[in-house]
């Protein structure tokens, strides 16, 4: 028996299990009776979504969905080495610098500060692969910067460093190269060891489980959350680590350990609001999303096949005041018209597409691009209906990366390693 074939029979067995006709199970998921029939059987094989909502209509506690997806197998993690044809540039002994006095200093990271706040701007509507390229030299300069430093000053500048790394990692994924951004990704935690900033490093392993999210690996989603909780000290990147391990055991289809992990996260971050207000200095993680553990808690009821859940917690965040975030608002939409999708609501969905598409930063996101390109295969099923044949050609448009990867220069294996 084929793995189609297999779900199938499982499908049908809890379907009598759970006392629903063919007919009344294909009105609770929201897909034809033929539909329904041709999977029972085993002539059509399923789709993740398709799963995924069979999965939470019968209860299956993630079960139907492991039928359908290959086992979780633990493996090592990608080498954060250079992909062939980078160079590796040769070192060379450095002329010693002079220490600059405590003003100069003062004066140098604050310009420095300030930099790392309005490029963070920029990465919300410029294509990531032109702004990782900035990031480079300005790293390499806070590098130097902290040959000329010592004590607390010197710690500050390579902290800085960590989070304009930890910047050039996230701009690298969005770029699509997730093989250079592990590498962004390991150099900031690298940096961030150097100083004792624990929870730079916990933010590190987030930006790791972040992008085995996109790829949709739950098993390295999770460990590498439950990695970033072990070196989280403070509320606030507790409860990014939680809320990522949450959207781990919902890509897995665990329902009760995504719950668990959310709510732990919430009261995490409902502690933090005391922090957030009192800190200065640079942040790392999301600071254009107003509410990220809405988006992850309904993404993750997305995932989990509860869309209606989904939109309630995702409409309300969906400001349009916030457009001008870019990438940021367009995430939120895009995860909302997939939510939309599944509730065969075409009008919302195309309308909403239509101004998510209006968004430049979309042609230029990976992440994005990824939601869009699913959203697109969810669509074809509605093929004939007017406002979908009119927006197909755009979504097929956005869905052309405008740029084959990063620029010369966007490579973590440029600068010359001290640390």
């Amino acid at each position: 028996m084929d793995t189609s074939e297999e779900f199938g029979a499982e499908l049908r067995r809890r379907r009598a299990a759970a006392g629903l006709t063919a007919t009344e199970f294909a009105a609770r998921v929201r897909y034809s009776k033929g539909f329904v029939s041709k999977i029972e059987t085993g002539k059509k094989a399923p789709s993740t979504q398709f799963a995924r909502i069979a999965d939470a209509v019968l209860e299956a506690d993630g079960q139907l969905i492991a039928l359908h997806e290959k086992p979780f197998v633990p493996r090592a993690e990608p080498p954060a080495s250079p992909p062939p044809g980078r160079p590796v540039p040769e070192d060379v002994p450095a002329e010693t610098p002079r220490l600059l006095d405590d003003t100069e200093a003062e004066q140098t990271l604050s310009a420095f500060e300030s930099m790392y706040d309005e490029v963070r701007k920029l990465g919300q509507t410029l294509n990531p692969s032109v702004v990782a390229s900035m990031l480079v030299p300005h790293i390499a300069a806070l590098e130097s910067l902290a040959d000329a430093l010592h004590g607390s000053m010197r710690n500050d500048a390579l902290r800085l460093t960590a989070h304009l790394t930890d910047f050039a990692g996230w701009m690298t994924q969005e770029a699509g190269d997730d093989i250079t951004a592990r590498a962004w990704i390991d150099r900031s935690a690298a940096l961030a060891r150097v100083v004792g900033d624990n929870d730079m490093i916990a933010h590190a392993y987030v930006r790791k489980a972040n992008i085995s999210l996109y790829q949709q690996d739950a098993y390295g989603t999770i460990t590498a959350a439950q990695q970033a909780s072990r070196f989280a000290r403070t509320p606030r990147r507790l409860s990014s680590c939680l809320s990522r391990e949450a959207q781990g055991h919902a890509l897995a289809g665990d329902f009760r350990s995504f719950r668990t992990c959310m709510d732990r996260a919430i009261e995490q971050d409902a502690l933090a609001e005391r922090e957030r207000r009192a800190k200065s200095g640079p942040v790392a993680g999301p600071t254009r999303i107003l509410n990220p553990l809405k988006l992850a808690e309904g993404w993750s009821l997305y995932d989990l096949g509860m869309p209606a859940e989904a939109v309630e917690v995702l409409a309300p965040e969906l400001d349009d005041d916030q457009k001008t975030n870019g990438r940021a608002w367009a995430k939120i939409a895009a995860r909302l018209t997939l939510a939309l999708a599944s509730l065969r609501e075409i009008g919302r969905v195309c309308a909403l597409t239509e101004e998510i598409l209006q968004v430049s930063a979309v042609a230029h996101s990976a992440t994005i691009r990824s939601d869009l390109r699913q959203l697109a295969r969810m669509l074809n099923r509605w093929n004939s209906d007017p406002a979908v044949r009119e927006l197909a050609p755009k979504l097929s448009a956005a869905l052309v990366p405008t740029s084959g990867g990063p620029l010369p220069g966007a490579s973590p294996t440029d600068l010359k390693r001290r640390w």
